[in-house]
């Protein structure tokens, strides 16, 4: 029995507003699980003529699934997306020059991943699982088309460049003659944000006051000694986050102190903006 004949035609214009909108309606479940509002568009869709090659940015990190589809990530593309995640401004210098918190990195490494899933997820049943899909070293920025295809370039609403996507024809015409197709629904289930932060474990301090004492004072202190803090008897406490890997500490708000059975606890009165965290 002879193969069915594959059916092929040299894109068009017109195939730009069909790889846009497959690229977009992929996007939007991985946005609507992590981000309250959109954070990401197509900034531009350019036609790659047949015989050609598209070049990816050198030092972006490139994946590949199979002939049909490949996509390179800006190399700080996983930090500004974590940062949109947790409402941060997307260009946050969180620990950047110094170690940045594992807890963050955890959360860089899974929106990310949750990304390829989505994107993986135009191929449907042709994508296998997810060993396919695999990083490409820098000699594989180079992608030859013999046939073209449509590269698509997405942004934050910042104006990053956060992704280089490009889909072939077959991918294209695939999509083509399914009218009517639901949105692509990624290999696996997406994860919800707060599902990705839940385990996450922080410390809290309350503190009590802070003095001044000179070096003598300091010197000549004993115990049985009694401290004067700049706190009456009656003020809040700060209630701190202390955060590790050169992360310096966050005030989360302010409470009183009581007692749950045997127990000190501090009641809170007062939680500071989620920006002042």
């Amino acid at each position: 029995m002879r193969a069915p004949v594959a059916r092929w035609r040299p894109l068009a214009p017109r195939d730009l507003d069909t790889a846009r909108t497959l690229i977009e309606d992929t996007l939007s479940a991985w946005q609507q699980a992590w981000f309250h509002a959109p954070a990401v568009q197509v900034e531009s869709v350019a036609l790659v003529a047949p015989r050609s090659a598209c070049t990816f940015p050198g030092d972006a990190c490139v994946y590949a699934l199979g002939t049909s589809l490949r996509w390179s990530i800006a190399p700080d593309a996983s930090r500004r997306l974590a940062n949109l995640a947790l409402d941060l401004p997307e260009d946050d210098s969180i620990a950047v020059g110094a170690v940045r918190a594992a807890p963050l990195l955890d959360l860089e490494r899974h929106v990310t991943d949750e990304l390829c899933a989505a994107l993986a997820s135009l191929c449907g049943d042709n994508a296998g699982n997810e060993s396919r899909l695999c990083a490409t070293p820098e000699t594989h920025t180079r992608l030859q088309l013999p046939r073209g295809g449509v590269q698509l370039r997405v942004a934050s609403n910042g104006g990053a460049e956060l992704l280089s996507i490009v889909v072939t024809p077959a991918l294209l015409h695939g999509k083509a003659r399914a009218p009517g197709l639901p949105r692509s629904t990624p290999i696996k289930p997406l994860a919800l944000r707060s599902d990705s932060l839940a385990p996450i474990e922080v410390r809290l301090s309350a503190v009590l006051g802070q003095a001044e004492l000179s070096v003598q004072q300091l010197l000549g202190l004993e115990a049985g000694d009694v401290i004067a803090i700049d706190r009456t008897l009656d003020s809040p406490v700060d209630v701190i986050v202390e955060q590790r890997d050169g992360c310096g500490p966050r005030n989360l708000g302010t409470g009183h102190v009581g007692r749950t059975g045997r127990n000190l606890s501090i009641q809170l009165n007062a939680i500071h903006g989620r920006n002042a965290l």
